[in-house]
């Protein structure tokens, strides 16, 4: 028996429901499907679609259908035709869960759908004047005029479909009369393989659940690369990596935890997420204020205050950069795809409560990188490189409270990039980066002896990209380059050597807990130092993937 639904959501239900008048969900309308598609399943997360070019070619979510046919579940979502666009996909990115557990944006909590696994379907901008959604002054604000829209099945593989809300647009910088992404939900019985096919005439998006053979099994999960790392102490450090299986191909979030200074490891609960982000929302990252206080950020926010046991949601947009001194932490929200525009986040209480600190000079920022000695001083760099604007060195002495401009170091030609950090409130190091090209990059080390005021400027000759910075004190720094060394200085910039020498894949980041306890990687290795950065050994080993 075939079982197909079509559910369309009418004008005149949107404006009702508008206006406060209880809404009632479509009653579904069988229809015959006359699709006849082929080609092979996959079990990936993947992308596509196209991207609007403007409100007025952005397309409409009109639908969605759900049908069963021999050996397949069918998800199909149609869309209307902007005045005067194609008739395309928006875009669109596919990623899968091991449980079938959901952000639901309004209000913002988790919710379960049927099934014991799931896949989360995100679409890209998408015109919001006849569909789901409607707008409230400029910049446009979503309001969730239907409620939850949540469509159980019978189908023998997918059993709940929900449009799960939109991703924190409130605090994002959209274009006005556009929404931002439009986030689904799909519960699944099982674990399943599908295949995605975009069609035209109308626009179409359909994805088919393979339900005649099982998914592979997934093996066993290894370290096979290091994104980020974090150190509450010279004892407690945390790795962030992607943890592949070899049965299937699926990396997820992994985190290995140390209590001894890295001589032995063990993994770690992280959030169930795809270690690379297939939504263009940039990287995860990972930092701990205490051993107990922890934030894992990227795409979305989440916070653990038992030590990496358990993590919670914390905020659902994009975060940038984070820095954190006890329970004080500081978080740049926002992205330069989202607008080219960041704002800075302020939390007193170890991120479970924030607030909004008013910085015009991140408005036009796309990139900004933060740092901070103590619980009262910290600085902030930032820049836009599709805005065409200069960098902004930011200073403040009361928590981030309050910030005052101070003069910025770099050149303009080299303000496309930069790093920022300090040993002390009045020993600060800055490092601006040219535009990258085949292994190099014009490089200039800017310090000041007090807090900003004044500085000497010198050019850095090493090869790679300028990666992350780390200080000591007023004369011993390290610099990690992309495709390049760990070189250190002894001098206060005058000199560098190579501590670690990685030119082929070069190094990711460099911290220090204190003068005498370092860690440094490059993807592969992460290394560590008790001496003060004389001595450097190996403390963990990604496998090959």
């Amino acid at each position: 028996m075939r079982i197909r639904v079509l559910v369309a959501v009418p004008l005149a239900l949107l404006l009702s429901a508008c206006a406060g008048v209880p809404a009632s969900v479509p009653k579904p309308t069988p229809a015959a499907s006359k699709l006849a598609l082929g080609g092979p399943f996959t079990c990936a997360d993947r992308t596509g679609g196209l991207d609007g070019k403007g409100f007025a070619s952005l397309p409409q979510v009109k639908s969605l259908t759900v049908d069963r046919q021999a050996g397949l579940d069918r998800l199909i979502f149609e869309f209307t035709a902007g005045a005067s666009g194609p008739d395309n996909v928006p875009s669109y990115s596919i990623s899968q869960r091991f449980e079938p557990q959901f952000l639901h944006n309004d209000p913002q909590q988790t919710v379960t759908l049927r099934g014991s696994t799931g896949m989360e379907l995100d679409f890209g901008a998408v015109a919001a004047t006849h569909g789901f959604w409607t707008f409230l002054a400029t910049p446009s604000r979503l309001l969730h005029t239907l409620g939850p829209v949540d469509y159980g099945t019978d189908l023998s593989t997918v059993r709940e479909v929900a449009l799960l809300g939109y991703f924190d647009p409130a605090s994002s910088s959209i274009t006005p009369g556009v929404s931002s992404p439009a986030h689904w939900g799909i519960g699944l019985a099982s674990r399943a393989c599908f295949r995605v096919t975009e069609l035209s005439h109308p626009a179409r998006l359909v994805v088919d659940f393979d339900t005649a053979q099982p998914a592979p099994t997934l093996g066993p999960f290894a370290l096979t690369q290091i994104l980020d790392a974090t150190f509450a102490d010279a004892l407690h450090g945390f790795v962030l990596g992607a943890g592949c299986s070899t049965g299937i191909q699926e990396c997820r979030l992994m985190i290995e935890q140390t209590a001894d200074g890295g001589q032995h490891w063990v993994a770690s609960p992280a959030p169930d997420l795809p270690a690379y982000p297939v939504d263009g929302n940039g990287g995860w990252h990972l930092r701990f204020g205490t051993a107990l206080d922890g934030w894992l950020y990227g795409p979305q926010l989440y916070a653990t205050h038992d030590g990496g046991r358990s993590w919670t949601l914390a905020r659902a947009s994009s975060i940038t950069s984070l820095v954190s001194a006890g329970q004080s932490v500081w978080a740049l929200e926002g992205s330069c795809p989202n607008g080219c525009s960041l704002s800075l986040e302020r939390s007193d209480d170890a991120g479970r409560a924030w607030s909004r600190v008013n910085l015009p000079q991140l408005d036009r920022a796309g990139f900004a990188v933060p740092a901070r000695v103590d619980a009262t001083h910290g600085w902030i760099l930032a820049w836009g490189i599709e805005t065409q604007t200069r960098a902004t060195l930011l200073r403040t002495s009361d928590g981030g409270a309050t910030w005052q401009p101070i003069p910025v170091p770099c050149t303009p030609s080299l303000g496309t990039s930069g790093v920022v950090a300090a040993s002390s409130p009045s020993n600060l190091w800055v490092v601006c980066g040219g535009v990258p090209g085949a292994g190099q990059q014009l490089k200039q080390l800017s310090r000041s002896d007090d807090g900003g005021a004044h500085w000497t400027t010198s050019d850095l000759s090493s090869s790679g990209y300028v990666a992350d910075l780390a200080v000591t004190s007023a004369s011993r720094g390290w610099l990690a380059f992309g495709r390049g060394p760990l070189s250190t200085t002894v001098d206060g910039g005058r000199t560098w050597r190579t501590s670690i020498e990685n030119n082929e894949s070069g190094m990711a980041f460099v911290r220090f807990v204190d003068p005498l306890h370092g860690w440094a990687a490059s993807a592969q290795q992460l290394y560590r130092t008790s001496d003060g950065g004389m001595h450097w050994v190996t403390a963990l080993t990604a496998v090959a993937s």
